[in-house]
Order: C-alpha cells, then sequence, then structure tokens
C-alpha cells in the first residue's frame, strides 16, 4: 500500500482531470476510464493510510463523480444526490485542472548515454540544460558508462531526458 498523503491525492485528482478530458477530446474511452480506476486506488490507498474525510476529500468525491458522469450516467446521478449535490450532475460544471496543483517540485530525468538508459535522477522541475547535464555526468552509472570518451553532445528534453552522445 502506498502512502499518499493530502498533497498526492489533490495532484492525482487534478492529473485525473486533465488526462479524462484530453482523452474524451480524443475518443479514447479505455484510457480515460482507466485513469478513473487510478484516482479510485489512490483514494483507497489515501483512506487506508489513515487519511481523513474532510473537505478536501469531499472535493476529490465530487470531482470524481463528476468525471464519472459520461461513462455510467446513472450510477453518477445516484452518487451526485447521496453527496447532497444541487441539481443534476449532467448539469454541472466540468473540472477544471489547477496548474499550479500539477506542478512538480522534482522530476525524475531519465539520463542515457548513447541512446541507452543508464540511470534515472531526481531534479529540480525546470532545471537548465547545462546544469542537468552536470548533474547526470556526476552520476557514478553515467562515469561508468562513458568510461574515457568524451561527451560530443547532449540531447535535453526538458523534466524527461538527457541523453549524452558520445565519440
Amino acid at each position: 500500500m502506498a502512502r499518499v498523503s493530502n498533497e498526492d491525492l489533490a495532484r492525482k485528482l487534478h492529473e485525473t482531470i486533465e488526462k479524462v478530458t484530453r482523452d474524451l477530446e480524443a475518443f479514447h474511452f479505455n484510457t480515460a476510464m482507466s485513469a478513473l480506476m487510478e484516482l479510485s486506488n489512490a483514494m483507497q490507498d489515501y483512506l487506508q493510510a489513515g487519511g481523513q474525510r474532510n473537505d478536501a476529500w469531499e472535493e476529490v468525491c465530487r470531482d470524481l463523480t463528476r468525471l464519472l458522469g459520461p461513462f455510467a450516467p446513472h450510477l453518477a446521478e445516484e452518487l451526485w444526490q447521496r453527496q447532497g449535490g444541487e441539481g443534476l450532475v449532467v448539469f454541472q460544471p466540468w473540472p477544471e485542472p489547477d496548474p499550479a496543483i500539477l506542478r512538480r517540485a522534482q522530476v525524475t530525468v531519465v539520463v542515457q548515454v548513447d541512446g541507452r538508459l543508464r540511470d534515472r535522477i531526481e531534479m529540480p522541475a525546470g532545471i537548465d540544460e547545462s546544469d542537468a547535464q552536470a548533474r547526470a555526468l556526476r552520476s557514478p552509472k553515467v562515469e561508468r558508462a562513458i568510461g574515457g570518451r568524451r561527451v560530443q553532445r547532449a540531447v535535453h528534453v526538458p523534466d524527461r531526458l538527457i541523453n549524452l552522445v558520445t565519440s
């Protein structure tokens, strides 16, 4: 069982809102439903870890119910009424993801040497290319993979990947 804090649950909710919205617009119903199941699992983990059924919890439940509406309208309406919702869930505004909550302080960056995975490193989100490359080069796994070769260039995808190309 994973530890889920209030912040983790809020982030998961807003990631789910973003994913379900995007998937519905692209008619990817299976992956949208999968995202709802992942949120449901995170909610269970939160409660099992001693999370409280407070206002934040109620917000997650209401938003999950609104997200469920297009897939299971009768169930969503019943849940909405039991949650004390006003009117019909189908007439409620669609939840909007909060970019501030979605922003992460730390990200895991994949480090490759000549296209092969060598390490995964935690870095501050938004780190610039030169700092990210310097951190990658300090990794013992990367040092070992480079050996005595010279880094010819680096391909940097911000907050995701660094590929060090050697000669």
